[in-house]
């Protein structure tokens, strides 16, 4: 198994570990798990202007956002690759090409391809934490006047809401984002705090816990916790005590500066593997790291009627 970082410092602390800690969910999306073997797009060809997006394997749908007549993401960017020496683990790991998204500037200046999964966990008194995670993996420097970015937000029950957000871009930035608040059509702006340090072709792994006892969000970076990072640059760490877990969904989203009236290709293509939910006993013990960045990164996201 390999077990490369995307940071320079390995924290000496992290959080505490639990006797209790269940894991709820999980998928490395391997062969014999439910995926298929070898270089394949398991979702379908095209399912762009299909809110509920195409079902694939073991529940996860796939969905594409922006112009119609953008070309790439809906069609032909997402697969699953057979790859034991680029796996973060086994032999297997998810891959959406952001490059293939091509859009024109007048019409749209970014574009969104994700999967996801509606399994309600429900936090018992004796797990109150959620810990929702994945490995992720930029393939490539950056592009110029595009910028590419993948990670993992997570959604309430009720679909309302996205709680919380994590991203890695392909400018170097890590993205931050609290709450924002969706209202069926389209989200309200959420406070975000970017830090810098992300690095490609190594696996980084993104994590979001939520806290039911204290109603409180932490995020966490290669097991770094980065929450008072966050909150001191002015992020809200709360959450409601009526938000229980909807889903999780791991995303690629593709943004450009050039001028308008362009059309923008090429990009990077970004890699998942060990998707996982734990439920877990312990509450995090902060690790710091001190990282200054940038802006960061929001996904648009349609739901299902």
């Amino acid at each position: 198994m390999k077990m490369m970082t995307a940071l320079a410092v390995v924290a000496a602390a992290g959080f505490a570990a639990s006797a209790n800690a269940v894991t709820v969910l999980s998928d490395g999306f391997e062969t014999g798990t439910g995926w298929p073997a070898g270089n394949a797009n398991p979702f379908g060809t095209n399912n762009y202007g299909n809110p509920a997006g195409n079902l694939g394997p073991n529940n996860w749908y796939y969905q594409s956002s922006g112009p119609s007549s953008a070309a790439g993401v809906a069609s032909a960017a997402t697969a699953v690759f057979n790859d034991p020496a680029g796996a973060h683990s086994g032999n297997q790991y998810l891959r959406i090409n952001a490059g293939n998204a091509a859009f024109n500037i007048a019409t749209s200046s970014s574009k969104v391809a994700q999967i996801y999964r509606d399994d309600t966990v429900a936090p018992t008194p004796s797990n109150p934490v959620l810990k929702v995670g994945v490995w992720v993996y930029q393939e490539g420097a950056g592009y110029a006047n595009r910028t590419t970015g993948s990670g993992l937000y997570v959604w309430n029950a009720s679909f309302t809401e996205i709680i919380a957000q994590i991203t890695m871009q392909s400018n170097g930035v890590y993205g931050i984002f609290g709450a924002a608040q969706f209202n069926g059509t389209s989200f309200t702006t959420p406070p975000s705090v970017g830090l810098s340090g992300a690095v490609s072709d190594t696996w980084t792994h993104l994590e979001i816990q939520l806290d039911y006892t204290t109603n409180t969000i932490a995020w966490l970076i290669n097991g770094i916790d980065q929450t008072s990072i966050v909150t001191g640059a002015g992020v809200s760490n709360s959450f409601l005590s009526t938000d229980g877990y909807g889903e999780s969904d791991l995303f690629t989203a593709k943004f450009s500066s050039t001028a308008a009236g362009a059309t923008t290709t090429g990009g990077n293509a970004w890699r998942f593997d060990d998707w996982s939910v734990d439920a877990n006993a312990a509450v995090p013990a902060p690790a710091s790291l001190a990282l200054v960045g940038l802006g960061g990164l929001v996904a648009a996201r349609r739901r299902r009627a």
